[in-house]
């Protein structure tokens, strides 16, 4: 794809395209819808759409919805206009509104949003195309290998042992709590439009900041979470981030989403373990074996003669 040439300052992925293509014959590639909802973010939105417009996936659908932002959001949108599907900008009511917007207009089999400042790794989208198609079953899927760019440093990935629907509902992909094991990543996280229809088809607008963790709730009820096993996207660190400034708000809203006020037994014994340096001697973690003791559906590959992929998928026991 010719893209407008990058800054001269700015190297590497996603500015620079030095990762081999897997086009595949045989992949029917399913059409995924990509929406990036943005306002006053013209700083980092460059670098997102160049991710997702990079990845070569011959079948995308990519839509950017910006509230009416007076930096350099629209400049960057019009440069880019004769390869992003559609996009406007004006002003709307808010994160989950401008993501309604666009969702609204997608068209794809799969659906997905990244915001302006996070990316996707290379190859993410022909990964995600080939799990969906390779394995009917699957209504949603999530990285086993967030990745996460914090200020002046690289980017990196950390592994993730699968998401359960019981631990999700005790709060346990909560990270702001002491137990807990992390995130679901928004922006790595994919799902079939059937999925998104059985569960209402919208974003809730009466959020502010849990919307995604609303949705996956919503998702839970119908079926199981699967997870890749490979780097998808990554998550930016930055002063202008709303999940940094306004991170008690989203804690409140995901126990009220849970309807529960948060689980300080296990928050409690946590830290007397450290205390008591305990943790030390013995898994702290075996005493949520009943939370969290499900199969989850792991979806991996390996190369095979001529670095063609073989594609399988099983079942393993968390924890």
């Amino acid at each position: 794809m010719l893209l407008p040439a990058a800054p001269a300052d700015k190297t590497g992925w996603p500015w620079e395209c030095n990762s081999p293509s897997i086009f595949s014959s045989s992949l029917a590639y399913p059409k995924i819808s990509i929406v990036t909802p943005t306002f006053r973010h013209g700083r980092y939105l460059e670098e997102t759409i160049r991710s997702v417009l990079l990845q070569g996936y011959p079948n995308l659908e990519y839509i950017v919805i910006d509230g009416g932002s007076q930096d350099e959001t629209v400049e960057i949108l019009e440069r880019y206009n004769q390869s992003i599907s559609y996009w406007v900008s004006e002003p709307d009511r808010g994160h989950a509104h401008a993501l309604n917007k666009g969702f609204a207009r997608s068209t794809g089999e799969i659906l997905a949003w990244i915001n302006a400042g996070d990316f996707y790794f290379p190859q993410a989208l022909h990964r995600v195309a080939q799990a969906f198609q390779t394995f009917s079953e699957i209504a949603w899927i999530t990285s086993a290998q967030p990745g996460r760019h914090e200020p002046d440093a690289d980017a990196f990935t950390y592994s993730m042992p699968g998401f359960s629907r019981t631990f999700f509902m005790a709060g346990g992909y909560l990270g702001f709590e002491a137990y807990s094991l992390g995130f679901i990543q928004q922006e790595s996280t994919f799902w079939r439009k059937s999925l998104w229809e059985k569960a209402g088809g919208n974003i809730n607008e009466t959020l502010r900041m849990a919307n995604d963790f609303e949705l996956w709730k919503r998702f839970f009820a119908y079926t199981k979470l699967a997870l890749l096993d490979a780097p998808i996207a990554c998550f930016r660190v930055h002063d202008d981030q709303r999940s940094a400034t306004q991170a008690a708000l989203y804690r409140q809203e995901a126990w009220s989403c849970l309807q529960r006020k948060g689980n300080p037994w296990l928050a409690l014994a946590y830290r007397l373990y450290q205390k008591l340096r305990l943790h030390k001697l013995m898994t702290w973690r075996a005493w949520l074996k009943p939370f969290y003791g499900e199969n989850i559906q792991v979806i991996g590959f390996e190369n095979a003669e001529k670095n063609s992929e073989r594609w399988f998928c099983e079942w393993q026991k968390l924890l």
